[in-house]
């Protein structure tokens, strides 16, 4: 049994990402001793620029999907160890903890390679500093094949000067567990080992392990559809558990509308008060087509991550479905002009609103602003893939684009 329940954290974990169950989010969260007690910081702070430099690197690392790269700059196996370190287990239970790790633990660096090469995009928001300590806050949006909506989400690695001098991850904070990974850790590696009391939903948790396992399995896999007719066949009880709930809403996301509004709506109920209700109740309230409330879920989330310009898409496309087409327009033009500079809202501001409108001028100039800003590609043949440019590739103001692109290029 403990095995079991060591082998849902190896399937778990930051990986849980990829099918948009974590969403990180970024309350003060808790600094508690333990904390504390396994951070490997030694040294000067961490600087503002040192912490912008990380941010940055693991954006541009992320990218190329470089999993040994990512895997290096979280430094969650070191982690894994330095809670290991504090417990004091007994030597049969820490080398059963040791092995376990070793054989079944994904790094998320090759989670990361999977989300990217899938087409999502991993971006550097900004840094928070919480008990004089640099947090860098990063987002994942896209949108994969067949997917009901986009996806959001956010986490934020907790920055440490290491041992060796270098600037690296400490620890993440994940919204979703209500607590950091280092506590989620020492809880894990407490109650497969010695027996810690545990509360009613790990208890239940833990008697259906291996029910949960299977539906883990399926979308490491990348099987989507099966992971969840596996959770639609677990009982109710077992399916409101918190976590398996929100791994039967990422599971749903590729599977219908309907499928997915019933998750979300199961967690709503369960977990009114949960600071994760927000960020998953912008698909569930775009979906019904309640804009007003999807706007204040967005407020609230802008607000408590101190603030994102990527989020003025939803606004965006709330105030379109409420034939508010000049405040649509302002929010994206705001956004635009905002850091960090966000190439998505520059793209919604062409595809959502100048095509659909069949503003083609409006299109050539933010088409212009696209490659400036961000050089995007924007060559025939990509343009030609999407349908959305079929009408706007007729038009003068395409030849012009066409024109404009071949003179940066001289």
């Amino acid at each position: 049994m403990r095995r079991h329940l060591v082998v849902l954290f190896c399937l778990i974990g930051l990986p849980l990402i990829l099918v948009g169950a974590y969403v990180f989010l970024f309350s003060d969260g808790p600094e508690s001793d333990e904390i504390q007690f396994v951070s490997a910081h030694v040294g000067a702070s961490v600087s503002d620029d040192e912490a912008r430099a990380f941010g940055k690197n693991f954006q541009d690392t992320a990218k190329t999907c470089d999993a040994k790269r990512i895997d290096a700059m979280l430094r969650e196996d070191e982690l894994a160890m330095r809670v290991l370190n504090s417990l004091n287990l007994p030597p049969r239970d820490r080398e059963f903890q040791l092995r376990v790790i070793g054989e079944l633990r994904e790094g998320s660096g090759k989670a990361f390679a999977r989300l990217i090469q899938s087409g999502f995009r991993l971006s550097f928001v900004g840094i928070r500093v919480k008990q004089k300590v640099r947090h860098v806050l990063f987002r994942v949006s896209g949108q994969a094949p067949g997917a009901v909506e986009m996806r959001l989400s956010y986490f934020e690695v907790r920055l440490a000067r290491h041992a060796d001098g270098q600037v690296a991850g400490d620890d993440v904070y994940q919204l979703v567990q209500g607590e950091s990974t280092a506590q989620f850790l020492r809880r894990s590696f407490l109650q497969s080992t010695t027996g810690t009391s545990l509360s009613k939903e790990e208890r239940v948790l833990r008697e259906n392990i291996k029910r949960v396992t299977p539906i883990m399995m399926a979308l490491k896999a990348g099987d989507r559809r099966e992971a969840y007719e596996i959770f639609a066949k677990l009982p109710p009880e077992v399916q409101k558990l918190k976590t398996v709930t929100l791994i039967g809403i990422g599971a749903a996301r590729d599977v219908g509308p309907d499928a997915y509004i019933q998750a979300i709506e199961m967690f709503r109920t369960e977990y009114p008060n949960d600071p994760a209700v927000d960020l998953l109740s912008i698909d569930y309230f775009l979906l019904r087509k309640d804009y007003v409330r999807t706007l204040e879920c967005v407020d609230r989330i802008d607000k408590a991550i101190g603030g994102d310009p990527y989020l003025a898409i939803y606004r965006s496309q709330c105030f379109v479905g409420m034939g508010r087409m000049v405040d649509s327009r302002k929010a994206l033009e705001d956004a635009s002009g905002q850091e960090p500079k966000t190439e998505e809202v520059t793209q919604t501001r062409v595809v959502a609103l100048a095509l659909s409108e069949k503003n083609h001028a409006d299109a050539l100039t933010w088409l212009k602003k696209a490659v400036e800003e961000f050089n995007t590609p924007s060559d025939d043949e990509i343009l030609r893939r999407d349908s959305r440019f079929e009408e706007f590739l007729s038009t003068p103001q395409y030849r012009e684009f066409q024109a404009w692109l071949k003179s940066r290029a001289k």
